[in-house]
């Protein structure tokens, strides 16, 4: 793999501050936790014509100034309990990789990867991750990779398109940080219980079985189903890799956006 040039980004914005995760980052930290994973998503996609290192470099910054999502990192207590730090301001580096010979869309897909499988630092990397592939002196590709704790899949796609369109407006809604202050207020507190015992109700009118048992156990017990496509077979066949090289990696939900 080539190495980046690195490009440091200042910036800043509202919203800074510490306290406790809310109930959506608690949730998808305890999932963290137990998969061992910081759970990134990861996407890229053409850069248009003309695009110019300090296009990029805007995004960059606007991306990290408008969201306090992208400006939070954690803190630990003794006991290991986290608590989320927005930050008002900081640098981070954007990544320049040139392609030379190489397809520029596949070094996006790469890079995409490597970004990442790269260790990630709960309590000092920035959540947001930014390259780009150059051939020929001109900007081509951008990939983007964040941390689950910016963004789920569908809203990492809301925030690539905001990347195009530059709002300027206020981000709608409440943010992590002021979501988990009011999380811990009476009201906040009454909204909690009353979800609930929504659910709780729900999930109590459920019958406890889908399905029911079948008048005839079939023998063995367990059955293995088999899809066979031909077409299918034939597309695999042709992008199977060449003996010795690695494995190929099926790319994410989100791996490339138009």
């Amino acid at each position: 793999m080539v190495e980046a040039e690195l490009v440091a980004v200042a910036f800043a914005g509202d919203g800074a501050g510490e306290g406790e995760l809310s109930w959506g980052q608690q949730d998808i930290w305890r999932a963290m936790v137990r998969q061992e994973s910081w759970l990134p998503n990861g996407a890229w996609g053409p850069l248009p014509p003309g695009t110019t290192l300090d296009d990029v470099v805007d995004r960059l910054r606007y991306l990290m100034s408008r969201f306090p999502t992208a400006r939070t990192r954690l803190r630990f207590a003794p006991d290991g309990t986290p608590r989320q730090v927005v930050s008002a301001a900081g640098e981070i580096d954007l990544e320049i990789f040139d392609a030379g010979d190489a397809d520029p869309a596949e070094l996006a897909e790469r890079l995409r990867l490597r970004l990442q499988d790269a260790p990630y630092d709960f309590e000092r990397d920035w959540p947001i991750r930014m390259a780009a592939v150059r051939r020929g002196g001109e900007l081509t590709h951008l990939i983007v990779v964040m941390c689950h704790l910016v963004t789920d899949g569908l809203g990492a796609l809301v925030l690539l398109e905001e990347l195009d369109k530059r709002p300027d407006g206020p981000v709608p809604g409440m943010q992590p940080l002021e979501q988990a202050r009011w999380q811990a207020t009476p009201p906040g507190a009454r909204q909690n219980a009353m979800a609930l015992r929504h659910w709780e109700s729900i999930l109590r009118e459920m019958p406890l079985r889908r399905y029911a048992e079948p008048a005839d156990l079939p023998e063995p017990r367990h059955w293995r189903g088999e899809f066979r496509s031909p077409p299918s077979a034939w597309r695999c066949a042709r992008s199977r890799p060449a003996p010795g090289s690695p494995p190929p990696r099926s790319p994410s939900r989100c791996s490339r956006w138009p």
